[in-house]
């Protein structure tokens, strides 16, 4: 095990939230294949971008999570503070849309993070926003992804419709604008689910 000045800021993060650092000395085995997965992660964190112990943490929490349950579980158990929380869903788009085809689990998640809190909510929204706004900058698997994350939303009312008024649509859309919105709305129109439902 590392020495307590050893222990990198990430590495506290992620015990705080029970993740690949934190299984301790339960076995010399189990530790190093932790520590191995510990080490893949943030190799993987770093090929992303994740540029500050608080991403890294996030990411690590998310990549190394068996489902859905187990990340938002460890989410919630980050230490995080003010300015800090808005990371979680901005690492959390950030995979979704670096995923080569897409992948429900990062919707999945991100529907648990709005239900929870209010703030992961306005963050998502906030977030959307913003990649609105360089949809001309995306590759198709990107705006693919991101279409299928907003459709999953919308239809499970994890977000308003108003979300999609950051869109400018006045006048003809630009051509990934409006491949954008027909993946969108392809995907989320048939899994609409009624307040009665």
């Amino acid at each position: 095990l590392p020495s307590a000045s050893e222990i990198t800021p990430v590495q506290e993060l992620l015990q705080a939230a029970g993740g690949p650092g934190s299984r301790g000395a339960a076995g010399g085995a189990a530790a190093a294949a932790a520590a191995a997965e510990e080490a893949r992660l943030l190799q993987l964190a770093a090929a992303q971008r994740m540029n500050t112990d608080v991403r890294r943490a996030v990411f690590c929490a998310v990549m190394g999570s068996e489902d859905c349950v187990e990340a938002f579980e460890k989410l919630m158990r980050l230490p995080l503070k003010g300015d800090q929380e808005r990371e979680v869903v901005r690492v959390v788009l950030d995979c979704c849309l670096h995923e080569r085809v897409y992948n429900p689990y990062y919707a999945l998640l991100t529907s648990r993070l709005c239900r929870a809190s209010k703030a992961h909510r306005m963050t998502t929204q906030f977030a959307l926003w913003d990649h609105y706004k360089e949809l001309d900058r995306l590759q198709a698997a990107e705006l693919v992804n991101l279409a299928h994350l907003n459709a999953h939303l919308l239809a499970k009312f994890c977000l308003p419709l108003s979300t999609l008024k950051a869109l400018e649509l006045d006048g003809a859309p630009a051509p990934r604008q409006l491949f954008f919105l027909r993946v969108l709305f392809r995907h989320m129109l048939p899994t609409f689910k009624g307040a009665d439902e």
